[in-house]
């Protein structure tokens, strides 16, 4: 059994969750800038200027700036919860 990993949820929950995947099988757990613009359809300014008033959640790794899927899902959440 995995130990609990982010905010007491295991590995193992997190790999079967309904989160994007490569071509191989393996889920995305972050995406880059570039991707996470794609995935969302918005543009990088738009993207940085949420990273800096805190509306998005982002972090360096390696010296490339990462983006979780989580932060994808709530974005695209909260702007249809805007719609009704």
């Amino acid at each position: 059994m995995c130990k609990p990993f982010v905010n007491g949820s295991s590995l193992e929950d997190l790999l079967v969750t309904d989160r994007p995947t490569l071509k191989n099988g393996l889920p995305i757990f972050a995406y880059d800038v570039n991707d996470f613009c794609l995935a969302v359809g918005i543009g990088k300014t738009k993207v940085y200027e949420m990273i800096k008033d805190g509306r998005l959640k982002s972090g360096i790794l390696e010296g490339k700036r990462i983006i979780p899927v989580e932060e994808a899902l709530r974005l695209v959440d909260s702007a249809l919860d805007r719609e009704h």
